[in-house]
């Protein structure tokens, strides 16, 4: 797992790699990033900071992320570390969703969750909406603007 803490960073090649064995599109906007088309309208960011001493994995449009390892919750004491590669996989198999948060029908936020998480829907509120997304075991479309 790479860990921002201890000082390593993401290993961007493999990731690559990863995009193209799983039929992700991915695009490489720097050095130090790139750009996965997972969802419709989703796009999800894994970089390595210029300084290589953090790492970032988020949606290019919500300010939810993470930095080193994803951490997903799959029980109430229990929980899984992912790298980016194996994000990328979990997506693909169902292991991993997308949980997109809407607020009177405008985009507010959008993160991973594992599916085997317990979501607490107790304290939703009146118009917000939540949706789950699977991508499943097969390409998905093009969506890099």
């Amino acid at each position: 797992m790479n860990e921002s803490a201890s000082g390593e960073q993401y290993d961007l090649e493999t990731i690559e790699t990863t995009c193209l064995e799983l039929g992700l599109p991915c695009k490489r906007t720097s050095d130090c990033e790139i750009e996965v088309a997972i969802a419709p309208g989703s796009v999800l960011v894994i970089a390595n900071t210029d300084t290589g001493t953090d790492t970032y994995l988020g949606f290019r449009d919500v300010p939810a992320h993470s930095h080193g390892p994803l951490i997903l919750m799959i029980g109430e004491a229990t929980y899984v570390e992912y790298d980016p590669s194996e994000v990328l996989r979990g997506l693909v198999s169902g292991h991993v969703v997308i949980l997109t948060q809407y607020m009177r029908g405008q985009l507010t936020d959008r993160w991973l969750a594992h599916r085997d998480e317990k979501i607490d829907i107790r304290y939703i509120e009146a118009d917000e909406e939540i949706r789950i997304y699977r991508v499943g075991d097969r390409k998905v479309f093009e969506d890099m603007e």
